[in-house]
């Protein structure tokens, strides 16, 4: 029977060093000893695994993991594995994970088991992990470093209709983690990237403006395109936001990818085309912002002499999207939404757990997408 200090360490989501083969049977023994006068109810809702390489991320992925369980009581399973690790390791252990308590109701609660393995332990980890998921409950697959060339367990999973999600904000390699969701949209229950839902407010407010009478043409005559991301370096891991945007615009209007993506005096360049016409695209950075999608630029052919620059406007937490429409030198339009926070981490994660429909707009996009890098 684990002691009373043990148990109180348990619930108090301090992770407890366990055996790789005895998890559930320790997870049974302490689930037992809880007191009654505890008010606890051990509830599991749905499955949650995240795969990481990296263990510096662990304490973030816990953050965020402990705020979903607030919401939904889940099994998660977070999974470390650095296969690149000069050292051997396999580990586990395991915390409880409690919901937000509201007078006179029970506490409901599940568990976080973390398995770590490096070296050529990685192997391991499908087959220890795979009967760790709870049969018959909704599974959820966050890939949050991206996915990689090879995914034993989630092909295992796909059978248990997986939802599957990514953040191609901030990923090891962009290029397979685009190519391999595309690959999945199909087989996987859903498919959802956090990044995507970071560009609805350009998205939507871009429609808007194009649907306005002093816009008309400009996408249909769209001659470039011109992102300005901030970061320090810019990273082809990093540039899923201009890469989604632009997707999203050729898909909508009907442009051909004719060069891809391509590193050229200091910026990425590729040209789409639209009949005959070119619409060449850029992507910049600025040190002097986040790692998110700062500017934005739509220009019409050289005869047309219309442009459409929308600027990411932060104060504080919050930000705002203003938006320049200028035609032959002169302003004609100028427009700014309301400022509203930036979603935090784990509000988008929440998001999308609770989404249940196929975006379709974002299968198209990905398609387009993974063609470029």
């Amino acid at each position: 029977m684990p002691s009373s200090d043990i148990i109180e360490r348990f619930l108090q989501s301090e992770e407890l060093p366990v055996a790789v083969d005895q998890i559930e049977s320790e997870l049974a023994k302490l689930w037992r000893a809880v007191p009654t006068d505890r008010n606890l109810t051990r509830v599991c809702e749905s499955n949650l695994l995240v795969q990481i390489s990296s263990p510096a991320l662990i304490d973030y992925v816990a953050a965020a993991v402990r705020a979903l369980g607030r919401q939904h009581p889940c099994r998660a399973l977070v999974l470390v594995m650095n296969p690149h690790a000069e050292e051997e390791e396999l580990s586990a252990s395991i915390t409880a994970l409690l919901d937000a308590k509201e007078a006179g109701q029970r506490v409901r609660g599940c568990e976080q088991i973390l398995l770590l393995a490096s070296g050529q332990r990685v192997q391991q980890v499908s087959e220890l992990a795979f009967p760790l998921v709870l049969a018959d409950l909704p599974l959820r697959y966050w890939f949050a470093q991206g996915i990689p060339e090879e995914t034993p367990l989630l092909e295992r999973l796909l059978a248990n209709e997986a939802h599957v999600i990514i953040d191609s904000l901030t990923v090891e390699d962009l290029g397979i983690t685009l190519a391999r969701a595309n690959a999945l949209f199909d087989k996987a229950k859903h498919l959802g990237d956090l990044n995507w839902q970071r560009l609805a407010p350009w998205r939507i407010q871009l429609e808007e403006i194009l649907a306005k009478p002093e816009a008309a043409n400009l996408a249909e005559d769209a001659a470039r395109l011109s992102f300005v991301l901030g970061n320090e370096v810019l990273d082809e891991n990093q540039i899923g936001q201009p890469l989604l945007l632009m997707s999203w615009l050729a898909q909508r209007f009907g442009w051909e990818l004719v060069e891809t993506l391509d590193y050229v005096k200091g910026s990425f360049r590729c040209v789409w085309e639209k009949e005959g016409r070119e619409i060449v695209v850029e992507i910049k950075n600025t040190e002097a912002a986040a790692q998110e999608l700062v500017a934005f630029e739509l220009a019409g052919s050289p005869e047309q002499q219309i442009a459409l620059l929308m600027t990411r406007v932060t104060s504080g937490a919050s930000f705002s999207l203003q938006t320049v429409l200028a035609r032959n030198g002169e302003n004609v339009l100028q427009q700014q939404t309301p400022a509203q926070p930036a979603p935090a981490f784990a509000e988008l994660l929440l998001h999308e757990f609770e989404r249940a429909t196929v975006d379709q707009s974002y299968k198209e996009t990905l398609a387009l997408a993974t063609k470029l890098i």
